[in-house]
């Protein structure tokens, strides 16, 4: 993954801001309004997906990116 970019910006969150919302993602990382809302596709490609989210109340958007953490079986047991 590409290291976070501000470009100058002051609207820009901060990287603390980002790693918060990285272990709860449940509020915009740019106004801290929890009226957000994901696209309904998820892409993919090779070993990463990503979603687009946007804000409600600030209009702010941004981009979630996953990877794989683990493997499971059709039963749910962890495999990995």
């Amino acid at each position: 993954m590409k290291p976070l970019r501000h470009d100058g910006d002051p609207a820009a969150p901060d990287a603390a801001t980002c790693w918060r919302y990285v272990g709860d993602p449940n509020f915009c990382i740019y106004c801290g309004s929890k009226d957000i809302s994901a696209d309904s596709h998820i892409e993919a490609e090779a070993d990463s997906a990503w979603q687009g989210v946007q804000c409600c109340a600030c209009g702010e958007e941004w981009i979630d990116v996953y990877t794989l953490t683990g493997v499971t079986n059709k039963e749910g047991w962890v495999l990995v």
